[in-house]
């Protein structure tokens, strides 16, 4: 199996990577800093392929994904960055722009718990610093799932609760539209990256938004 991984900045990327390449996939992945990724090492020749360009860009992300059997979108912004972004929903249209040049791919989107209903819910305090620091992620998080909603592509949107270093953990899978927010759903990069592969090589939640929490 051949994935393709679209990354920007953050840790995400590197762990998706990372467990793929261990589990023997061969893997594309579009970068603007290839350099973040030298301490990554194949365990077999010619199994990771790293492309310099712009996840925005059709063109460039048709390079990427062209031959893949999934591809997993973990682009993000950073904490601070200016706002407001559209990073998300402009790769995301980008993807779907070029899908009739690609072959049936699935299409994993990173997201995360504070969109939509959680949003709406959180505590007053905990909201106004949400909305201070990340209301545009918010906004351009739910305008990228519309627009899969309005496509024809196989996707599944990973709706992570905050993200934390640590192992892969067992962990349990709920529908966003019945999950509840709680202070305690944390869990680890390794935990999600793991996850995602399964759901690439089971082709399961088709078409769904899931949550992934640590089972305690």
């Amino acid at each position: 199996m051949h994935l393709a991984v679209l990354w920007w900045s953050g840790r995400m990327g590197q762990e998706l990577i990372t467990q793929a390449l261990h589990r023997n996939r061969s893997v594309s992945t579009l970068v603007r800093r290839p350099e973040s990724l030298t301490h990554i090492t194949p365990l077999r020749e010619n199994s990771l392929t790293i492309l310099t360009g712009d996840a925005t860009n059709p063109n460039d992300v048709i390079r990427v994904i062209c031959d893949a059997d999934a591809v997993i979108h973990a682009v993000s912004v950073p904490l601070i960055h200016h706002k407001p972004t559209t990073l998300y929903s402009r790769t995301t249209q980008a993807v779907i722009d070029v899908r009739s040049h690609t072959k049936a791919i699935h299409y994993v989107v990173m997201s995360s718990t504070g969109t939509d209903h959680v949003r709406r819910e959180l505590p007053r305090g905990v909201r106004q610093v949400y909305e201070y620091f990340l209301w545009d992620v918010a906004d351009d998080k739910e305008r990228e799932e519309s627009l899969l909603e309005h496509s024809s592509l196989p996707y599944t949107v990973i709706k992570s609760p905050f993200l934390i270093p640590g192992t892969i953990k067992k962990s349990s899978l709920t529908a966003f539209t019945s999950y509840k927010s709680s202070l305690r759903d944390i869990i680890s990069r390794m935990t999600v990256a793991h996850t995602i592969l399964d759901i690439i090589t089971h082709q399961s939640h088709i078409r769904q938004k899931i949550v992934p929490v640590h089972a305690f």
